[in-house]
Parts: structure tokens; C-alpha cells; sequence
């Protein structure tokens, strides 16, 4: 109906009139429909955002368990493998030294190496006075702990803490005295290797 012949009808009609007639029943199904797709967007970037943490989350896990090493024994006789073609003395360059162990250990994946051990090998190369002369390692100990009849290792028994390792760390320095200094016990090569002291 056009506009002309809208203005043209009588008022009692037009009281009368089915909310339709204008039009008021489509626009008003119009509203609904862009609500309804506005609440759907809603829900589906509410699940997109919902599987995006998941797969975060699994990509984390993923990734610790990978981390560790299968072989742990096998992962200690590449790296003596490898001091014979990667001669940490004979370094004059850390990062040569580190990308000569990183080629050595992906040899040593190929002839059955577990994949997972390759980090290991690799970071005991990163963490060394190797090809960084006058640096040493430094070795830092404190006493280990004994709860509910575990050391904090989670897998030693014992009654008290004497019974448990003690507890680790160890970083590169740049001399013996900085090391001492701080409380550490200094040493050289790869802190894979390092010993150390207890500080009383």
C-alpha cells in the first residue's frame, strides 16, 4: 500500500489497525533475528575461546612430558661421546662450541639417541665455561628436606632432613672469586658436572 493511500485512511481504522499493517510485526521480527545472531556470535566465540585454552593447555603438557629425558644413561655416554669431537678446552668461541655439540647430538638422535634426551645434552653444553675463558661454573647447595616422611625429591624416605640430597643449582661466572663470593663452589666445565659444596 503506498504512502498516499496510508495517509488517506480514517482515523478509526487506523486505531484499529493490526500492529502489522504498518510493518511494526516484521521490524520487530527483525530485532529478534539480529538478537538471536548476536547471542549465537556470543556463544561461538565463548566456545572458540573455551577450545583455544585447551589446546594451550595440552600443548603445555605436551611439552613437559617431552622435556624429559627417556634415557638418561644413554643421554650420559653421547655426551662423553662427544667431549672427544667438541674439546671444551680447546674452545675458543661458546657458541661454536654449543653448535658443534648441537650437529654431534642430532647424530646422535639419528643412531638411536631418544629424541627427547637431545635437549638434555644440548643445555649441558649452553650451561659450561666452554669456549668462555676465565669463567667458571658455580655450583650453589643448600640442605635438602624431609616431609611426611619424604625427601623433596618426592621418591627418597627418611625420618629427617640429613637423610636427603641436597638441593642444587648452578650458573656460570665470570671468575673463581665472584663465585666464592657469592657462597658458591666454583669448578669448570658444564654444570652438568658441577660439585657441590653444602654451605653451613
Amino acid at each position: 500500500m503506498s504512502a498516499a493511500a496510508r495517509v488517506a485512511l480514517p482515523s478509526a481504522f487506523c486505531r484499529h489497525a493490526p500492529p502489522d499493517f504498518f510493518g511494526l510485526t516484521a521490524r520487530t521480527r527483525g530485532v529478534s533475528v539480529r538478537r538471536a545472531l548476536r547471542t549465537r556470535e556470543v556463544d561461538m566465540t565463548s566456545r572458540l575461546s573455551a577450545t583455544v585454552a585447551a589446546l594451550l593447555l595440552s600443548s603445555s603438557l605436551v611439552g613437559t612430558a617431552a622435556a624429559r629425558c627417556d634415557d638418561p644413561a644413554a643421554a650420559e655416554l653421547v655426551r662423553a661421546s662427544i667431549a672427544s669431537t667438541c674439546v671444551c678446552d680447546a674452545a675458543t668461541n661458546h657458541g661454536r662450541y654449543v653448535s658443534c655439540v648441537a650437529h654431534a647430538v642430532r647424530d646422535a638422535v639419528a643412531h638411536g639417541l631418544p629424541t627427547n634426551c637431545k635437549g638434555t645434552v644440548t643445555r649441558c653444553a649452553a650451561r659450561s665455561t666452554c669456549g668462555k675463558p676465565g669463567f667458571v661454573t658455580c655450583c650453589f647447595a643448600s640442605p635438602g628436606t624431609c616431609t611426611s616422611g619424604l625427601c623433596q625429591d618426592g621418591t627418597t624416605p627418611c625420618t629427617d632432613a640429613t637423610q636427603c640430597p641436597a638441593v642444587t643449582k648452578c650458573r656460570t661466572k665470570s671468575s673463581a672469586d665472584h663465585c666464592t663470593v657469592a657462597g658458591g663452589s666454583p669448578g669448570s666445565g658444564s654444570c652438568c658436572d658441577a660439585v657441590c659444596s653444602v654451605t653451613p
